[in-house]
C-alpha cells in the first residue's frame, strides 16, 4: 500500500505541463518578489478563500528564495529545473515532478542554480509569503 507522499508523486505525472496548460486567469495577481539574489514571479491560479490555494512560480537560475516561516501546510510541485530546499538542518533536491511536503511553521528556503518552474499548494491559503511582500511588485 502506497503512503500519501508516494500517492501525490503519482498524481503529479498526471498533472498538465507546465505553465501553457496549467492555465490561469488573465485577471489574475501576478506578482515579481524580491529575491536575496536573482527573481521570482508568481501567479494565483486557484483560491476558494478559506481552505486551498494554488500558485505558479517561476525563479530565475542563481536565485534565492528567503528563510521564511508561515502557519500553512505547503506542498511544492518542481515542473522544470531544479530546487534546493532548505528545511530547518536539511538540504532537499527537487528535480521535475517531484514533489514535498511542508508542515505548517517549519522555516524553509530554497536556492535556485537553474531557472525553476513549480507550483505550490497551500493548505488554508497563506495571505502572503512572509517576509517578500515589502519588497514585492505587482505586475
Amino acid at each position: 500500500m502506497k503512503n500519501n507522499l508516494e500517492t501525490l508523486k503519482d498524481l503529479t505525472h498526471r498533472l498538465p505541463l507546465f505553465p501553457e496548460e496549467l492555465g490561469y486567469d488573465t485577471n489574475s495577481t501576478h506578482k515579481e518578489y524580491k529575491m536575496e539574489a536573482g527573481s521570482c514571479h508568481g501567479w494565483l491560479i486557484y483560491t476558494n478563500a478559506t481552505s486551498v490555494a494554488v500558485h505558479k512560480w517561476y525563479n530565475s537560475a542563481n536565485s534565492i528564495f528567503p528563510k521564511h516561516v508561515h502557519d500553512t501546510t505547503e506542498i511544492i510541485v518542481v515542473y522544470e529545473g531544479q530546487m534546493k530546499l532548505y528545511l530547518e538542518d536539511k538540504e532537499v533536491v527537487l528535480n521535475p515532478q517531484d514533489c514535498y511536503f511542508i508542515k505548517s511553521n517549519t522555516e524553509h528556503s530554497a536556492k535556485f542554480d537553474s531557472s525553476c518552474r513549480y507550483i505550490t499548494i497551500t493548505v488554508p491559503p497563506a495571505p502572503e509569503f512572509p517576509g517578500l511582500d515589502k519588497g514585492g511588485k505587482n505586475g
